[in-house]
C-alpha cells in the first residue's frame, strides 16, 4: 500500500496550523478554501506514520521516542525533520536516526514507542536534545 501524501501548513500571519488539501505551483489552499501564496505558509509533510496514540506524525512535530532492549531503555525528544531522502529524529546531539519502527540489528535497537508531544510552532518551549 503506498504512503499517503498530504500536508499541513503553518500560517505565518495568523500563527496557527492549517490542514491543506491542495498544493500546486501557484498557491496552497485549505478545506475552507483560503488560499496562500508560497512563502506565506510553511508546509509540513505527513510522514506516513502514526504515534502510539494513533496521531499522525508530520515533519516539524516534536516527538518523544523510547527505545527498549533487554538491557536498557532510553528516551529522547526530537523534532521530526527531512534530510537525505528520509524523515529523521535526533537520537542525541551527535547522531540522527530514521523515524519509524526499526528492524532489530546489532547496529540499532528497535524503536518501540513514538509519541507526538507538540510541534515546533505551537510548542517552541519543548526543547529537543
Amino acid at each position: 500500500m503506498p504512503r499517503e501524501i498530504k500536508f499541513r501548513a503553518w500560517d505565518k500571519e495568523r500563527k496557527q496550523m492549517e490542514n491543506t488539501i491542495d498544493v500546486n505551483p501557484f498557491y496552497i489552499s485549505d478545506c475552507d478554501r483560503r488560499r496562500w501564496k508560497w512563502g506565506e505558509v510553511e508546509l509540513m509533510q505527513f510522514t506516513g506514520l502514526h504515534d502510539k496514540n494513533g496521531k499522525e506524525i508530520y515533519e516539524g512535530d516534536i516527538v518523544k521516542c523510547t527505545e527498549a532492549t533487554e538491557s536498557r531503555v532510553s528516551e529522547y525528544v526530537s523534532e521530526v525533520f527531512w534530510d537525505d531522502c528520509c524523515f529523521l529524529v535526533h537520537e542525541s546531539k551527535s547522531s540522527d536516526c530514521e523515524l519509524g519502527l526499526f528492524v532489530e540489528s546489532k547496529f540499532k535497537c528497535p524503536l518501540t514507542e513514538i509519541e507526538v508531544i507538540g510541534n515546533i510552532h505551537d510548542n517552541p518551549e519543548v526543547s529537543p536534545c
